[in-house]
């Protein structure tokens, strides 16, 4: 597990204080029920047209959070990730 970035409270996180941790694991991923109804994966690439096409589907937190990881770790867009439901 990794600190990615930390952002102060903002009007973009709604007041949140956000930190991001990315994590690496050959391990299925389980998600909390309690939390989310569904996760699902998506390639850099699929985010990046979907953010230019629908921004509005999107919350500006999750655009601020996406365009900075995506700054700060150097991530390439043409980076095969894996893609599909949790």
């Amino acid at each position: 597990l990794k600190t990615s970035i930390k952002i102060s409270a903002c009007q973009e996180t709604y007041g949140e204080h956000v930190q991001v941790y990315i994590c690496v694991t050959d391990d299925a991923i389980k998600i909390n029920l309690e939390e989310i109804s569904e996760g699902a994966f998506f390639s850099l690439a699929q985010i990046q047209k979907e953010l230019s096409i629908n921004p509005a589907q999107f919350t500006s937190s999750f655009k601020l959070l996406f365009n900075q990881i995506r700054d700060a770790e150097n991530i390439s867009l043409n980076k095969i990730e894996f893609e599909g439901k949790i």
